[in-house]
């Protein structure tokens, strides 16, 4: 079954407020990404659960971009997305024969979430709801590169609108600003450009 998602993703060049002062609990994990030369698709080892194999893909991208004041906004893309799981000896294997030319991208994620109800957005510790968002921050590291990545992401069913909706609530209300130099693009486009 593909899982459908919603999607808003920026990377910056350096962490900013107010996301050093997160509370959120740090997670860290190390995931291999094929060399695809693809803006579009990505396929990859999740660092995590055992080692899961994905494959993403964007669906549609959703013009007009979201209106964020100042912020550097985009489009909200639409992707898909496979996962697999493998068994211990398939996995060995697996692992072994990958090239060296696989991109290691190590993560540390901080999360929160928020719920629509009917007294509208509240955060939630976590949720598995269908009608949620979940905002990460992350520093991302590739070799001796550093980057700075905040998305936004949503399972397909909150619906496009409801999804824009929220973006511009936490904009607005939650004085979160992006720099202008901060780039509205996704991990299979950022992750392109190692392959030049």
């Amino acid at each position: 079954m593909v899982a459908q998602t919603f999607e808003l993703r920026w990377f910056l060049p350096n962490p900013i407020e107010p996301f050093r002062s997160w509370e959120a609990p740090v997670t860290v994990r190390t995931d291999l990404y094929a060399p695809l030369r693809s803006e579009a698709s990505s396929v990859k080892l999740r660092g995590d659960q055992g080692w899961p194999l994905e494959t993403k893909f964007l669906i549609r991208v959703c013009p007009p971009s979201v209106a964020l004041g100042s912020v550097a906004g985009g489009p909200v893309e639409q992707w898909g997305k496979l996962t697999a799981e493998i068994d211990e000896t398939d996995r060995q294997r697996f692992r072994s024969s990958i090239r060296a030319d696989w991109i290691a991208v190590t993560k540390e994620r901080r999360l929160r979430h928020y719920c629509w109800t009917t007294q509208g957005w509240v955060e939630k510790q976590s949720s598995t709801a269908p009608e949620s968002v979940q905002l990460e921050w992350t520093v991302v590291r590739v070799g001796e590169k550093n980057a700075w990545t905040f998305s936004l992401e949503a399972p397909s069913v909150l619906t496009e609108q409801r999804f824009r909706n929220f973006a511009e609530h936490l904009f607005a209300y939650h004085q979160i600003t992006l720099p202008t130099s901060a780039e509205c693009c996704s991990y299979p486009r950022w992750l392109s450009r190692f392959l030049v």
